[in-house]
């Protein structure tokens, strides 16, 4: 049994002894003053020294933010990229930090920063209505693509018409300078809601893109296609797209009677390409995989990388009728196998090979075999209310798993079976780098408002990590630095050492 604030340890996890250009910001120092409202539009660096390189030492930290109503939460991303930088993507409404305002209600904004974590560049887009980016990758000739949702008429990048205001679905390929954007050649004239949450670009050529829909979507030109949602309901797309000519290599759909969403993907130069999300349908299709009670479950997949082909597909839910379970994050495993992770609520079924119970929302990370999806080890990651955003792999096998936990005041935070210093109420953010079963190190970060919620991590080739989300209030990000956001939040990105 899981109570509310404990956690389940089965593997590891013991403690171990386009309008705007800002170029060549200056950093910071250590001794930095507190970023104003504004937030920073620097990077605050940490001096190089014998410690450099202190496993999960913070590296540098960069902050921005609008001057009016904030980044939208639940939205953004980060990739590292060979030049030891990295690409951020948000959305933002008013008068972004860095330059650019929004054209109306939310707009795009994509921030290149160098390896010491200075920004570049920004770039802004957007139109009339809500432009929204939830996903970014970078392919092997340093192509930039995004991914996200549009209610502007017409849409962003792709200038669909879109009188109704409805959010349609977009994906669109840039330069490495962030510009000359050109969208994947959708026809969304059938879709009635949508948006793509999930992008990673391979090795091979390809992008393995993630999205949602209802109604009736396709692509035009070269390799023409069309899918229709399961009854008008909402229904997961899982699609290959080649990086220079931008066509269809293959598509896969999950759906059923119900809503069924893909929130991550990931397609590594070895092995399959792999999705997580969630699904509330009675069976999911491929696979005919059955929900378990009557709550939202989880799911993952494994595809054939050339075809698109279904190798397996895996559900996991709870027996209690207000039971909920959510993938939200997954990465290919090191030699083999599939890391996901989200947050359960109830009593979860892990496919045979682990149950817990949990009164509250938990943060879980399981591995899954890589030939039939058999699962070999669940981590429960603690809290009293916790979910897993993001997960990375290096090329050493070590696992990273970013999230947030919120407590009550009488809230007793651990991660495994290790205690955290207690910080109050609210949600704060934590890092955990999991090597050899166990706990290398681990980071947590909270604000004085309570409002820290990290999504998204990425590792670079020299294995460093860099993470983002969002936060409100003052917080130190690890560097003893305090950071104040914008009035209703900024975006936060922060480097570490392996």
């Amino acid at each position: 049994m899981l109570g509310a604030s404990a956690c389940i340890i089965v593997e590891g996890f013991a403690p171990l002894a386009a309008d705007s250009t800002v170029a060549n910001v200056e950093g910071g120092t250590p001794d930095a003053p507190t970023c104003p409202p504004t937030g920073c539009t620097d990077a605050s660096v940490l001096d190089a020294d014998a410690d450099a390189e202190t496993p999960g030492r913070v590296r540098w930290v960069t902050t921005f933010s609008s001057e009016g109503p904030d980044v939208a939460p639940g939205f953004g991303d980060v990739r590292a990229i060979a030049d030891g930088g990295a690409v951020v993507v948000t959305s933002f409404r008013g008068s972004l930090g860095l330059g650019g305002t929004s054209a109306g209600g939310y707009d795009v904004a994509i921030v290149k920063l160098d390896r010491d974590g200075h920004v570049v560049w920004s770039r802004t887009f957007g139109g009339s209505g809500d432009d929204m980016a939830s996903a970014v990758s970078v392919d092997e000739t340093g192509a930039i693509w995004l991914a996200g949702s549009s209610t502007s008429d017409p849409t962003a990048f792709s200038a669909v018409p879109n009188p109704g205001g409805l959010a349609l679905p977009y994906v669109v390929k840039l330069d490495s300078a962030g510009m000359n954007p050109v969208a994947l050649a959708f026809d969304l004239s059938g879709v009635t809601t949508g948006a793509c949450s999930a992008l990673s670009a391979s090795k091979n050529g390809r992008v393995v893109v993630g999205c949602d829909f209802a109604g009736t979507i396709g692509m035009t030109g070269t390799g023409a296609w069309s899918e229709t949602s399961t009854n008008g309901s909402v229904d997961a797309l899982v699609l290959s797209v080649d990086v220079t000519s931008r066509a269809p290599m293959w598509r896969r759909t999950f759906g059923g009677d119900g809503t069924d969403r893909v929130v991550d993907v990931a397609a590594p130069a070895f092995g399959d390409a792999v999705a997580t999300g969630w699904f509330d349908s009675t069976t999911l299709a491929p696979g005919a995989v059955a929900r378990i009670g009557t709550g939202v479950n989880a799911w993952v997949a494994a595809l054939d990388p050339n075809a698109g082909a279904s190798r397996w597909t895996k559900g996991f839910g709870q027996t209690i009728s207000n039971g909920i379970t959510r993938g939200h994050a997954v990465a290919a495993d090191r030699p083999s196998g599939v890391i996901a992770g989200g947050d359960v609520r109830g009593e979860i079924d892990f496919g045979g090979f682990n149950r817990l119970t949990s009164s509250s929302r938990v943060a879980f990370a399981m591995r899954l075999d890589s030939d039939a999806g058999d699962g070999t080890a669940i981590v429960g990651l603690g809290g009293t209310i916790s979910s897993t955003r993001g997960i990375a792999v290096d090329v050493l096998g070590e696992r990273t798993f970013l999230g947030e936990m919120t407590l009550a005041s009488d809230g007793k935070p651990e991660i495994g079976n290790v205690a955290l210093p207690p910080f109050g109420t609210g949600t704060a953010g934590f890092v955990v780098k999991n090597v050899g079963g166990g706990i290398a190190w681990l980071k947590t970060f909270s604000s004085d408002f309570g409002q820290v919620y990290p999504r998204r991590v990425s590792v670079g080739d020299e294995r460093e990590l860099t993470i983002m989300g969002r936060f409100v209030g003052t917080t130190a990000f690890g560097d003893g630095i305090p950071r104040s956001s914008g009035p209703l939040g900024s975006t936060f990105v922060v480097r570490f050492a392996p």
